[in-house]
């Protein structure tokens, strides 16, 4: 199950790596793109984007992380003028609670986290139905066990992963 989790640990790392990188960049438009204590304008930050020298994929979560912040917004707004969501627009004029930024922030990360409990949780199972089908076979050899290994585990992802990812992950 080595190659399996390492994979996994890989893409769960990187993930938390990226959710760092979020983190910095919230805090940097906190610090300078803020009006008040509790507010922002959402049109300041593209240029403080473009000033910034991140990372291509940092600055495409960057923007995805926005748009998601502008949905919120705009969802609040909708509600207070009591307006289908579909004729609430952003104006230059509107200040931005800092705390959608953090609200946004917080969900990716919760998100990040069930992803790392549900391919832990994955991978036990998987781990479990190996050492069941090793134990049923009474191996002892190494060089088999790992083909078992190997074999169980492409078996289990066949019969498992496929529908648990797309559904779980909306592919």
């Amino acid at each position: 199950m080595s190659v399996l989790s390492d994979a996994f640990e890989l893409y769960i790392w990187k993930h938390k790596q990226e959710g760092k990188a979020l983190e910095n960049i919230i805090e940097q438009i906190s610090r300078e793109c803020k009006m008040n204590v509790k507010f922002f304008l959402f049109f300041d930050i593209p240029d403080f984007l473009i000033k910034k020298t991140l990372p291509k994929k940092d600055l495409e979560n960057a923007i995805s992380l926005l748009n998601h912040a502008k949905e919120e917004y705009l969802k609040g707004k909708a509600e207070a003028l009591k307006k289908p969501i579909t004729e609430v627009k952003m104006t230059e004029d509107d200040l931005v609670p800092l705390d959608i930024l953090s609200f946004v922030l917080q969900k990716r990360k919760e998100r990040i986290d069930w992803e790392h409990n549900f391919l832990i949780d994955f991978l036990w199972e998987c781990q479990g139905e190996i050492n069941q089908k090793v134990k049923d076979l009474k191996v002892e050899n190494d060089k088999i066990k790992k083909v078992i290994e190997s074999n169980v585990s492409i078996n289990f992802m066949n019969r498992n992963f496929i529908g648990r990812w797309e559904e779980s992950f909306w592919l």
